[in-house]
């Protein structure tokens, strides 16, 4: 799938599940679904796009549920140390439900897309 749908749908994503809850959520939501693409853009990495093989060297762990589940757990984690102070200084809770949904769908939609 095209990055671009990627980024739109999770873009749509951010905004629905997080829209007054956190801030800038199609941001987050659009950057979390490109995310299992990381992997194409590490050293040593070489994807032979013209061959047969070309989706089965593109869809390594980070296309699977473990490997969405391990990035979920880090982008929560990354995005409350960010924002606990903001939180802590308006005396709100952290939203974690709110920040496990947006990543876990956009995530999830990265993976069935694919």
């Amino acid at each position: 799938m095209d990055n671009i749908a990627h980024t739109l749908v999770g873009a749509a994503i951010g905004r629905t599940v997080g829209d007054s809850r956190i801030p800038a959520p199609a941001i987050l939501g659009a950057l979390a679904a490109n995310s299992p693409d990381i992997t194409e853009y590490l050293p040593g990495v070489r994807i032979h796009w013209g061959s047969r093989l070309a989706m089965t060297e593109h869809r390594g762990i980070t296309h699977s549920l473990v490997g969405a589940a391990i990035q979920a757990a880090a982008f929560v984690l990354v995005t409350a140390l960010v924002l606990r102070p903001a939180y802590r200084r308006d005396r709100r809770p952290l939203p974690w439900g709110t920040l496990a949904g947006l990543y876990g769908a956009a995530l999830a939609s990265h993976l069935l897309m694919d």
